[in-house]
């Protein structure tokens, strides 16, 4: 081999290392980086890789020419030091180059940063001790109610509301917890039969109205996770618009899917999403799924059906070759003019509300109020009761029915 082939070879072997130097201490960094400049540096990333590329074919093209095979190289000038490209792939390497070259600065002041951003605290996998001796006790029974159809919605509520429990032992935390709210009203019961005058009659009827308990107690701890599945939709109706436009700003960037997906699992500012973006980044990391086949695995475990919709139609754009950026931005579009129509349904009905509860809460209780200071001054009473006692009784009214219409308010807002 040539002197000069020596030489070129060097040169590019030494840019190689540069270059595989650089992008290990951008790893190195990102732990203490934002999502916004490591979607920038992914960028870059992707560049010196091209760069990376294109250097090492030129190797190959030095190592044939020893061949007889005639392979044209020509110079390309770097900031650092020359290398030697195939003059047809001169074009790509200086516009590779350009794209580096330009954002240096910006990297590095990058790098350089010092501030770590707090870690996720890691959930413990540990039960808790309720947990366990449900599990204990009723672990035989809950097993065996598992497999009945009847809990068969529960299991995929369990899934959608984010509950880190199996049908089974959910079921014997629902039974543990039944029995105990049956131990403790019965106490109660007891203790006030007592604390009067006992008598035996006294005490069943105290005994029978603590049996209403225990039923209580079993289907509100049914319905939750249905319940908690409903909140984490409203949830996720009001950060979907903002997480759509937030995905296409990544991927024009011109990273690839899959670490638009794992940029978007760790996001602190769209926390319900980042949540359900991660059991699909985690079933491709644990399982070794592809990202096609991990989102359709995690569809029936989403409660948002937008979220289901948008997160189908990346699935069918990775998979036909479409073009990811031009999708998200299209999604982003229709899920604002959703959100817009929704907030002014919403101010619309706000007003109604409002005719509603000045008519209600504020005319009316004056007007029965004037009624009740004629009937005092008439020295009358209404089925026994004086006008002192049916004030005192409309004001507890009138407070319950204001705690109620805020209620209302706060289920029928929408979130965000």
């Amino acid at each position: 081999m040539k002197a000069d082939e020596q030489n070129k070879i060097k040169l590019n072997v030494e840019k190689a290392r540069e270059i595989i130097n650089f992008l290990t201490s951008i790893e190195k960094k990102k732990e203490k980086l934002t999502e916004y400049e490591i979607g920038f540096l992914s960028s870059v990333e992707l560049s010196m890789l091209n760069q990376l590329k294109l250097i090492n074919a030129a190797i190959k093209g030095i190592l044939q020419q020893q061949g007889g095979k005639k392979k044209e190289i020509v110079i390309a000038q770097t900031k650092t030091k020359p290398v030697f490209i195939l003059k047809k792939q001169k074009q790509d390497f200086m516009k590779e180059l350009q794209i580096t070259e330009s954002s240096l600065d910006r990297i590095k002041k990058i790098l350089k940063k010092s501030i770590v951003l707090p870690k996720e605290k890691k959930q413990s996998l540990k039960p808790s001790m309720i947990v366990l001796i449900a599990s204990r006790m009723f672990g035989k029974i809950g097993l065996r109610l598992s497999n009945k159809d009847t809990f068969g919605s529960l299991k995929s509520d369990l899934r959608k509301a984010n509950i880190p429990l199996l049908l089974s032992t959910y079921i014997s935390l629902m039974l543990y917890l039944t029995f105990m709210s049956f131990i403790f009203a019965f106490l109660v019961a007891s203790i006030a039969s007592f604390i009067h005058v006992f008598s035996m009659t006294q005490l069943l009827k105290n005994v029978a109205v603590s049996l209403i308990i225990p039923p209580i107690t079993f289907v509100l701890l049914f319905v939750y996770p249905s319940m908690q599945a409903k909140s984490i939709d409203k949830k996720i109706n009001a950060e979907l618009p903002f997480a759509a436009l937030y995905m296409a700003a990544i991927s024009s960037s011109g990273i690839g899917p899959t670490k638009v997906f794992d940029l978007m699992a760790r996001s602190k500012e769209y926390k319900n999403i980042a949540r359900e973006t991660r059991k699909i980044v985690n079933k491709m990391n644990v399982y070794g799924l592809d990202l096609v086949s991990a989102i359709k695995d995690s569809l029936r475990n989403i409660s948002n059906k937008k979220f289901v919709e948008l997160l189908n139609g990346v699935a069918t754009t990775i998979a036909t070759g479409g073009n990811l950026q031009t999708f998200f931005e299209q999604k982003a579009s229709s899920l604002f003019v959703n959100y817009r129509l929704e907030r002014r349904k919403f101010m619309a009905a706000s007003g109604t509300y409002a005719d509603i509860y000045t008519g209600l809460l504020i005319t009316a209780p004056l007007i029965f109020m004037l009624v009740l200071l004629l009937i005092n001054l008439l020295g009358t009473s209404i089925a026994g009761l004086t006008p002192l006692s049916i004030a005192v009784l409309s004001i507890g009214a009138i407070i319950m029915l204001n705690i109620g219409f805020l209620m209302f308010l706060q289920l029928t807002q929408p979130p965000g």
